[in-house]
């Protein structure tokens, strides 16, 4: 796991572009069709919130590479069906998505940011009937309130407001017995890189 770890730390940077490239390539490839469904914009947190409610996460599988952040309109698109009486669309939908669709209709008032947290947690290990140390991660809405404090939200709804991105991340933690916090990053909605780093972010950070 030690040198796992050092190996994400150290090519995180790189991580982080291809994440960047491979998505956009993604969504020209399998999801441009879906660009004619318009975005709502300018909305509150609660609305954004209430919105993502309606939809079930599904995981990244082989056509995503099992990592990939989709475009916003393709989420539009599944929120649009299921208010429209259906079921939900099948495809992946996981917590970039749900991220990816929120940073692009938040209003401007919150500096809604993308914002991706992994550490290692102790998970159960059915074949082995234990627990054992497992990589985790996660990405969310970054979000500033009127007082200047932050919180995230996403598919795991709302989190509380916090002074500092350290702090949400040891909050992240304590949720999910996390026991290690590996590597952060903050980027804007068109997936550039705005901040990143190796272990917690320091407490100047927001």
């Amino acid at each position: 796991m030690k040198f796992k770890i050092w190996i994400i730390q150290t090519f995180f940077r790189i991580a982080l572009f291809w994440w960047k490239y491979w998505s956009k390539i993604y969504r020209f490839l399998y999801q441009r069709r879906y660009s004619v469904y318009k975005l709502p914009n300018n909305i509150s947190a609660t609305r954004a919130c209430k919105e993502m409610k309606k939809l079930t996460w599904t995981k990244d599988g082989t056509k995503e590479l099992w990592d990939v952040c989709g475009s916003p309109n393709w989420v539009q698109y599944t929120i649009n069906q299921i208010d429209a009486g259906k079921q939900q669309p099948k495809g992946s939908l996981d917590c970039d998505d749900f991220t990816s669709w929120a940073v692009s209709v938040l209003h401007e008032k919150y500096n809604p940011r993308i914002f991706t947290f992994m550490w290692v947690g102790k998970s159960f290990d059915t074949k082995e009937s234990k627990y054992s140390n497992k990589l985790h991660g996660h990405a969310m809405c970054l979000c500033t309130d009127k007082n200047g404090k932050i919180f995230h939200i996403g598919n795991w709804g709302k989190s509380k407001q916090a002074e500092n991105l350290k702090t949400l991340c040891n909050n992240i933690l304590k949720k999910t017995n996390g026991t290690n916090p590996v590597v952060w990053s903050i980027l804007d909605k068109k997936l550039n890189v705005l901040e990143y780093g190796a272990g917690l972010p320091n407490e100047n950070i927001k």
